[in-house]
């Protein structure tokens, strides 16, 4: 970050780093852990570089490939905690505030918020602005 904004002729502390936060959030922690591990089926086979670098298990992007391919739903469990929260702020209030605490501990002032949000798009917005303004 400090190399790009020098070589754009900025101070460090003019430069943002945007973060695309997947998100999925609701009241009922397993109801969206459970969803948002479908939604990430859907693109977690693309994202090479990102799993090795996260050293994320060959089985689970096979499952999520078997899933996503074959319609084998079973296999969205063989993907883990630790990668769903690798990719995506899933699950409750308490998860979407974790999701972005590591994001700002990573270094990242600015986070805008994608995905499906949740199954109720409204009551996601909600639990987002509250993890937002709760700060």
């Amino acid at each position: 970050m400090e190399a790009g904004a020098k070589e754009a002729g900025r101070a460090p502390g003019e430069a943002q780093f945007v973060a695309e936060n997947w998100t999925f959030v609701h009241p009922d922690r397993e109801l969206a852990r459970r969803e948002a591990r479908a939604l990430l089926a859907t693109f977690l086979p693309a994202l090479g570089a990102p799993l090795a670098f996260h050293g994320v298990p060959e089985s689970e992007r096979e499952a999520a490939l078997a899933a996503k391919r074959d319609g084998a739903t079973e296999r969205l469990a063989e993907i883990s905690d630790r990668t769903l929260d690798l990719f995506m702020a899933a699950g409750d209030a308490g998860d979407l505030r974790a999701g972005l605490d590591r994001l700002e501990a990573a270094g990242i002032t600015a986070v805008s918020f994608s995905g499906q949000l949740g199954p109720d798009t409204a009551l996601a917005l909600e639990i987002i602005g509250e993890a937002i303004n709760g700060r």
